[in-house]
Protein backbone atom coordinates (compact mmCIF):
# COMPACT_ATOMS: atom_id res chain seq x y z
CA UNK A 1 0.00 0.00 0.00
CA UNK A 2 1.23 3.52 -0.70
CA UNK A 3 0.61 6.17 2.09
CA UNK A 4 -0.61 9.20 1.28
CA UNK A 5 -1.29 12.66 3.57
CA UNK A 6 -3.58 15.28 3.19
CA UNK A 7 -2.15 18.65 1.69
CA UNK A 8 -3.78 21.74 3.18
CA UNK A 9 -5.67 23.54 0.69
CA UNK A 10 -6.74 22.23 -2.40
CA UNK A 11 -7.36 18.39 -2.58
CA UNK A 12 -8.29 18.47 1.20
CA UNK A 13 -10.04 15.34 2.98
CA UNK A 14 -13.69 14.59 2.11
CA UNK A 15 -15.46 12.35 4.40
CA UNK A 16 -18.23 11.82 1.37
CA UNK A 17 -21.51 10.36 3.10
CA UNK A 18 -23.89 10.78 0.21
CA UNK A 19 -21.75 8.21 -1.56
CA UNK A 20 -22.80 5.15 0.35
CA UNK A 21 -26.39 6.08 -0.26
CA UNK A 22 -25.37 6.38 -3.63
CA UNK A 23 -23.85 2.96 -3.68
CA UNK A 24 -22.14 0.43 -1.11
CA UNK A 25 -20.09 -0.60 -3.91
CA UNK A 26 -17.85 3.09 -3.94
CA UNK A 27 -16.37 2.22 -0.50
CA UNK A 28 -15.37 -0.98 -1.23
CA UNK A 29 -12.86 0.31 -3.95
CA UNK A 30 -12.50 4.18 -3.31
CA UNK A 31 -10.70 5.21 0.03
CA UNK A 32 -13.20 8.08 1.68
CA UNK A 33 -10.88 10.02 3.79
CA UNK A 34 -7.84 8.27 3.30
CA UNK A 35 -6.55 10.97 0.45
CA UNK A 36 -4.28 11.70 -1.53
CA UNK A 37 -0.87 13.32 -2.92
CA UNK A 38 2.18 13.75 -0.12
CA UNK A 39 4.79 16.54 -0.17
CA UNK A 40 6.98 14.47 -1.69
CA UNK A 41 5.04 13.30 -4.74
CA UNK A 42 4.23 17.49 -4.81
CA UNK A 43 8.04 17.78 -5.62
CA UNK A 44 8.34 15.45 -8.45
CA UNK A 45 4.79 16.03 -9.86
CA UNK A 46 4.90 16.20 -13.61
CA UNK A 47 2.32 15.54 -16.06
CA UNK A 48 2.13 12.29 -18.31
CA UNK A 49 -0.10 12.32 -20.29
CA UNK A 50 -4.11 13.25 -20.90
CA UNK A 51 -7.25 11.12 -21.21
CA UNK A 52 -10.73 11.71 -22.46
CA UNK A 53 -12.29 12.31 -19.36
CA UNK A 54 -9.07 12.90 -17.40
CA UNK A 55 -5.12 14.10 -16.34
CA UNK A 56 -2.37 11.88 -15.99
CA UNK A 57 0.55 12.83 -13.72
CA UNK A 58 3.79 10.96 -12.70
CA UNK A 59 5.24 11.64 -9.49
CA UNK A 60 7.19 9.40 -6.87
CA UNK A 61 5.65 8.22 -3.30
CA UNK A 62 6.71 8.21 0.02
CA UNK A 63 8.38 4.77 -0.42
CA UNK A 64 9.91 6.32 -3.72
CA UNK A 65 7.58 4.26 -5.95
CA UNK A 66 7.04 5.67 -9.34
CA UNK A 67 3.73 6.51 -10.08
CA UNK A 68 0.79 7.57 -12.33
CA UNK A 69 -2.06 9.77 -10.69
CA UNK A 70 -4.97 9.97 -12.86
CA UNK A 71 -7.30 12.61 -11.79
CA UNK A 72 -10.74 12.67 -13.18
CA UNK A 73 -13.33 14.92 -12.57
CA UNK A 74 -16.69 13.71 -11.37
CA UNK A 75 -20.86 14.67 -10.79
CA UNK A 76 -19.99 18.56 -11.61
CA UNK A 77 -21.94 20.54 -13.81
CA UNK A 78 -19.39 22.34 -15.71
CA UNK A 79 -18.53 20.75 -19.51
CA UNK A 80 -14.97 19.20 -19.14
CA UNK A 81 -13.69 19.21 -23.10
CA UNK A 82 -17.02 19.53 -23.94
CA UNK A 83 -18.51 17.16 -22.49
CA UNK A 84 -20.85 16.23 -19.24
CA UNK A 85 -18.69 15.13 -16.49
CA UNK A 86 -17.92 11.79 -15.99
CA UNK A 87 -20.89 10.37 -13.02
CA UNK A 88 -19.94 7.80 -10.24
CA UNK A 89 -21.72 5.19 -11.73
CA UNK A 90 -19.46 5.17 -14.85
CA UNK A 91 -16.25 6.01 -12.71
CA UNK A 92 -17.24 2.81 -10.43
CA UNK A 93 -16.96 0.89 -13.83
CA UNK A 94 -13.19 1.63 -14.63
CA UNK A 95 -12.32 1.35 -10.44
CA UNK A 96 -13.71 -2.13 -10.51
CA UNK A 97 -12.47 -2.96 -13.70
CA UNK A 98 -8.80 -1.78 -13.04
CA UNK A 99 -9.03 -3.62 -9.33
CA UNK A 100 -10.19 -7.02 -11.26
CA UNK A 101 -7.13 -7.04 -13.68
CA UNK A 102 -4.47 -5.49 -11.00
CA UNK A 103 -5.60 -8.82 -9.25
CA UNK A 104 -4.01 -11.09 -12.13
CA UNK A 105 -0.91 -10.33 -11.06
CA UNK A 106 -1.90 -11.20 -7.25
CA UNK A 107 -0.40 -15.49 -7.58
CA UNK A 108 1.35 -16.65 -10.49
CA UNK A 109 0.05 -20.52 -9.43
CA UNK A 110 -3.20 -18.91 -10.09
CA UNK A 111 -5.81 -20.29 -12.77
CA UNK A 112 -5.17 -16.89 -14.67
CA UNK A 113 -2.10 -15.17 -14.45
CA UNK A 114 -0.48 -12.04 -16.10
CA UNK A 115 1.91 -9.00 -15.21
CA UNK A 116 0.85 -7.01 -18.23
CA UNK A 117 -2.13 -4.81 -16.51
CA UNK A 118 -1.68 -2.39 -14.51
CA UNK A 119 -0.85 -2.53 -10.65
CA UNK A 120 -3.31 -0.10 -8.43
CA UNK A 121 -2.02 0.83 -5.63
CA UNK A 122 -5.10 3.64 -4.13
CA UNK A 123 -7.38 5.16 -5.33
CA UNK A 124 -9.31 7.96 -3.57
CA UNK A 125 -11.67 10.13 -3.14
CA UNK A 126 -10.88 14.03 -3.32
CA UNK A 127 -12.89 18.01 -3.56
CA UNK A 128 -11.55 21.55 -4.30
CA UNK A 129 -10.22 23.87 -6.90
CA UNK A 130 -7.36 22.53 -8.69
CA UNK A 131 -3.89 22.50 -7.04
CA UNK A 132 -1.50 24.81 -8.52
CA UNK A 133 1.29 22.52 -8.94
CA UNK A 134 -0.98 20.54 -10.95
CA UNK A 135 -1.74 23.67 -13.25
CA UNK A 136 1.55 24.19 -13.54
CA UNK A 137 2.60 20.55 -14.61
CA UNK A 138 0.19 21.17 -16.97
CA UNK A 139 1.26 24.09 -18.47
CA UNK A 140 4.80 22.63 -18.76
CA UNK A 141 3.09 20.28 -20.87
CA UNK A 142 1.69 22.12 -22.73
CA UNK A 143 4.61 23.97 -24.10
CA UNK A 144 6.78 21.09 -25.88
CA UNK A 145 3.57 18.70 -26.38
CA UNK A 146 0.06 18.68 -28.31
CA UNK A 147 -2.88 18.99 -25.95
CA UNK A 148 -6.43 18.31 -26.48
CA UNK A 149 -8.04 18.30 -22.90
CA UNK A 150 -8.99 21.70 -21.50
CA UNK A 151 -7.15 23.46 -19.00
CA UNK A 152 -8.26 22.54 -15.63
CA UNK A 153 -8.27 25.67 -13.70
CA UNK A 154 -12.06 26.78 -13.64
CA UNK A 155 -13.08 23.97 -11.02
CA UNK A 156 -15.46 25.54 -8.57
CA UNK A 157 -14.26 24.42 -5.03
CA UNK A 158 -17.14 21.71 -4.37
CA UNK A 159 -16.04 20.08 -6.96
CA UNK A 160 -15.21 16.10 -6.56
CA UNK A 161 -12.64 14.52 -7.78
CA UNK A 162 -11.56 10.40 -8.03
CA UNK A 163 -7.67 10.04 -7.61
CA UNK A 164 -6.25 6.93 -8.93
CA UNK A 165 -2.71 5.99 -8.49
CA UNK A 166 -1.15 3.16 -10.38
CA UNK A 167 2.20 2.14 -11.02
CA UNK A 168 4.12 4.10 -13.66
CA UNK A 169 4.87 1.23 -16.46
CA UNK A 170 6.51 3.35 -18.83
CA UNK A 171 6.09 5.20 -21.88
CA UNK A 172 3.01 5.07 -24.58
CA UNK A 173 4.00 2.95 -27.38
CA UNK A 174 3.34 6.05 -30.08
CA UNK A 175 6.22 7.61 -28.72
CA UNK A 176 8.81 4.21 -27.28
CA UNK A 177 12.28 4.55 -29.62
CA UNK A 178 12.41 0.54 -30.62
CA UNK A 179 15.59 -1.01 -30.64
CA UNK A 180 14.66 -3.15 -32.87
CA UNK A 181 11.91 -5.43 -34.31
CA UNK A 182 12.08 -8.05 -31.83
CA UNK A 183 11.11 -5.36 -28.99
CA UNK A 184 7.74 -4.44 -31.09
CA UNK A 185 6.59 -7.91 -31.67
CA UNK A 186 7.34 -8.98 -28.32
CA UNK A 187 5.29 -5.90 -27.48
CA UNK A 188 2.25 -7.08 -29.62
CA UNK A 189 3.05 -10.51 -27.75
CA UNK A 190 2.57 -9.34 -24.31
CA UNK A 191 -0.72 -6.99 -25.22
CA UNK A 192 -2.39 -10.15 -26.69
CA UNK A 193 -1.21 -12.33 -24.15
CA UNK A 194 -2.91 -9.84 -21.45
CA UNK A 195 -6.01 -9.43 -23.37
CA UNK A 196 -5.90 -13.61 -23.78
CA UNK A 197 -5.78 -13.75 -19.60
CA UNK A 198 -8.89 -11.24 -19.10
CA UNK A 199 -10.69 -13.20 -21.85
CA UNK A 200 -10.56 -16.24 -20.27
CA UNK A 201 -10.48 -14.57 -16.54
CA UNK A 202 -13.15 -11.70 -16.86
CA UNK A 203 -14.98 -11.83 -20.42
CA UNK A 204 -12.61 -8.65 -20.88
CA UNK A 205 -12.79 -6.22 -23.96
CA UNK A 206 -10.68 -3.54 -23.86
CA UNK A 207 -12.24 -1.38 -26.51
CA UNK A 208 -10.27 1.97 -26.39
CA UNK A 209 -6.97 0.21 -26.89
CA UNK A 210 -4.96 2.71 -28.97
CA UNK A 211 -1.13 3.23 -29.31
CA UNK A 212 -1.28 6.12 -25.71
CA UNK A 213 -3.16 2.98 -24.26
CA UNK A 214 -0.04 0.31 -23.87
CA UNK A 215 2.77 1.57 -22.15
CA UNK A 216 6.02 -0.13 -22.96
CA UNK A 217 9.76 0.35 -20.78
CA UNK A 218 12.43 -1.39 -20.67
CA UNK A 219 13.28 -4.82 -18.83
CA UNK A 220 15.64 -7.34 -17.41
CA UNK A 221 12.96 -10.06 -17.35
CA UNK A 222 13.68 -12.64 -19.90
CA UNK A 223 10.36 -13.77 -20.48
CA UNK A 224 6.62 -13.04 -19.11
CA UNK A 225 4.34 -16.41 -17.99
CA UNK A 226 0.82 -16.35 -18.44
CA UNK A 227 -1.83 -18.61 -17.31
CA UNK A 228 -5.22 -19.38 -19.22
CA UNK A 229 -7.36 -21.46 -17.07
CA UNK A 230 -4.72 -23.30 -15.63
CA UNK A 231 -2.42 -23.78 -18.67
CA UNK A 232 1.27 -22.04 -18.58
CA UNK A 233 2.73 -20.10 -21.53
CA UNK A 234 5.76 -18.28 -21.81
CA UNK A 235 6.69 -15.15 -24.15
CA UNK A 236 10.57 -13.91 -24.17
CA UNK A 237 10.31 -10.07 -23.52
CA UNK A 238 13.33 -9.21 -25.80
CA UNK A 239 14.20 -6.54 -23.07
CA UNK A 240 11.12 -4.78 -23.38
CA UNK A 241 7.78 -5.08 -21.24
CA UNK A 242 4.28 -3.92 -22.25
CA UNK A 243 1.14 -2.98 -20.04
CA UNK A 244 -2.60 -2.41 -20.92
CA UNK A 245 -4.12 0.57 -19.05
CA UNK A 246 -7.17 2.82 -18.92
CA UNK A 247 -10.09 0.74 -18.57
CA UNK A 248 -12.55 4.13 -18.99
CA UNK A 249 -14.49 1.85 -21.82
CA UNK A 250 -13.63 -1.39 -20.95
CA UNK A 251 -16.24 -4.43 -20.01
CA UNK A 252 -15.63 -7.61 -17.68
CA UNK A 253 -17.84 -10.11 -16.28
CA UNK A 254 -17.43 -11.05 -12.29
CA UNK A 255 -19.59 -14.15 -12.09
CA UNK A 256 -22.85 -12.58 -13.15
CA UNK A 257 -22.12 -8.90 -12.95
CA UNK A 258 -21.20 -6.76 -16.11
CA UNK A 259 -19.22 -3.95 -15.79
CA UNK A 260 -18.96 -1.71 -19.01
CA UNK A 261 -19.54 1.12 -20.46
CA UNK A 262 -22.71 1.80 -22.98
CA UNK A 263 -20.38 3.63 -25.91
CA UNK A 264 -23.89 4.53 -27.33
CA UNK A 265 -23.80 7.34 -25.11
CA UNK A 266 -20.84 8.75 -26.79
CA UNK A 267 -21.80 9.26 -30.56
CA UNK A 268 -18.60 11.16 -31.02
CA UNK A 269 -16.68 8.75 -30.29
CA UNK A 270 -17.71 7.03 -33.85
CA UNK A 271 -17.08 10.22 -35.94
CA UNK A 272 -13.72 10.50 -36.06
CA UNK A 273 -11.63 10.36 -39.44
CA UNK A 274 -7.93 10.17 -40.23
CA UNK A 275 -7.03 7.38 -38.63
CA UNK A 276 -6.77 3.61 -38.85
CA UNK A 277 -8.24 4.11 -35.03
CA UNK A 278 -11.62 5.98 -35.95
CA UNK A 279 -12.25 2.64 -37.98
CA UNK A 280 -11.76 0.12 -35.23
CA UNK A 281 -14.55 2.49 -33.12
CA UNK A 282 -17.00 1.70 -36.18
CA UNK A 283 -16.25 -1.58 -36.46
CA UNK A 284 -17.02 -2.06 -32.99
CA UNK A 285 -20.49 -0.70 -32.94
CA UNK A 286 -20.76 -2.93 -36.20
CA UNK A 287 -19.77 -5.94 -34.38
CA UNK A 288 -22.08 -5.41 -30.94
CA UNK A 289 -24.93 -3.93 -32.96
CA UNK A 290 -24.90 -1.57 -30.32
CA UNK A 291 -25.21 -4.14 -27.42
CA UNK A 292 -22.06 -3.41 -25.13
CA UNK A 293 -23.11 -5.21 -21.80
CA UNK A 294 -22.46 -8.42 -24.34
CA UNK A 295 -19.31 -10.20 -24.48
CA UNK A 296 -17.78 -10.16 -27.97
CA UNK A 297 -13.96 -10.79 -28.09
CA UNK A 298 -13.30 -9.83 -31.84
CA UNK A 299 -12.92 -6.44 -30.33
CA UNK A 300 -9.92 -7.11 -29.14
CA UNK A 301 -8.91 -8.60 -32.35
CA UNK A 302 -9.37 -5.70 -34.24
CA UNK A 303 -7.09 -3.90 -31.55
CA UNK A 304 -4.65 -5.83 -31.84
CA UNK A 305 -4.26 -5.94 -35.94
CA UNK A 306 -4.76 -2.49 -35.20
CA UNK A 307 -1.20 -2.38 -32.89
CA UNK A 308 0.37 -4.52 -35.09
CA UNK A 309 -0.31 -2.72 -38.33
CA UNK A 310 0.63 0.69 -36.42
CA UNK A 311 3.98 -1.04 -35.47
CA UNK A 312 4.22 -1.97 -39.20
CA UNK A 313 3.93 1.57 -40.62
CA UNK A 314 7.18 2.36 -38.00
CA UNK A 315 8.98 1.07 -41.19
CA UNK A 316 8.31 4.53 -42.79
CA UNK A 317 10.78 6.20 -40.50
CA UNK A 318 13.77 3.86 -40.98
CA UNK A 319 16.28 3.36 -43.46
CA UNK A 320 15.50 1.01 -46.76
CA UNK A 321 17.50 -1.99 -45.51
CA UNK A 322 16.20 -1.61 -41.88
CA UNK A 323 12.32 -1.11 -43.09
CA UNK A 324 11.88 -4.64 -45.13
CA UNK A 325 12.79 -6.10 -42.36
CA UNK A 326 10.58 -4.37 -40.05
CA UNK A 327 7.52 -4.49 -42.36
CA UNK A 328 8.59 -8.48 -42.94
CA UNK A 329 7.88 -9.21 -39.31
CA UNK A 330 4.73 -7.14 -38.45
CA UNK A 331 2.94 -7.07 -41.58
CA UNK A 332 2.01 -11.09 -41.42
CA UNK A 333 0.89 -10.84 -38.13
CA UNK A 334 -1.47 -8.32 -38.40
CA UNK A 335 -3.26 -9.92 -41.18
CA UNK A 336 -3.05 -13.12 -39.05
CA UNK A 337 -4.40 -11.76 -36.08
CA UNK A 338 -7.70 -10.92 -37.96
CA UNK A 339 -8.24 -14.11 -38.80
CA UNK A 340 -8.50 -15.23 -35.64
CA UNK A 341 -12.19 -14.83 -32.69
CA UNK A 342 -10.67 -13.76 -30.08
CA UNK A 343 -7.22 -13.04 -28.49
CA UNK A 344 -6.45 -16.14 -26.77
CA UNK A 345 -7.11 -17.56 -30.02
CA UNK A 346 -4.40 -15.17 -31.39
CA UNK A 347 -2.19 -15.52 -28.49
CA UNK A 348 -2.02 -19.28 -28.35
CA UNK A 349 -1.18 -19.88 -32.03
CA UNK A 350 0.83 -17.07 -32.91
CA UNK A 351 3.10 -15.80 -29.92
CA UNK A 352 2.91 -18.71 -27.07
CA UNK A 353 5.08 -21.78 -26.07
CA UNK A 354 4.02 -23.77 -23.28
CA UNK A 355 5.22 -24.16 -20.11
Amino acid sequence: QVSFIYLEGPFQRLHCTPLYYYTESIPTVCEVGTICISNRMVESVHKLGEGTFSEVFGCVSDTGTQLAVKVIPIEGDQLYNDERQTTYEEVLTEMVITKELSQLEAQENASHFTENFLQIHRVTLAQGEYPVFLLKSWDSYAKTHVVENDRPDSFPAEQLYVVMAVENAGSAVESYQFSSVEEAVSVVGQVAGALAVGETALEMEHRDLHLSNILVRKTKQKSFTFRLDNQGFSLPSHGVKATVVDYTLSRVKQDECVSYHDLEQLPWLFEGRGDLQFDVYRDMRKITGGQWEKYHPSTNVMWLAFLATKLSDRALQLRSTARRSWRAALRPIARRISTYPSAHDAFVHLFSSDN
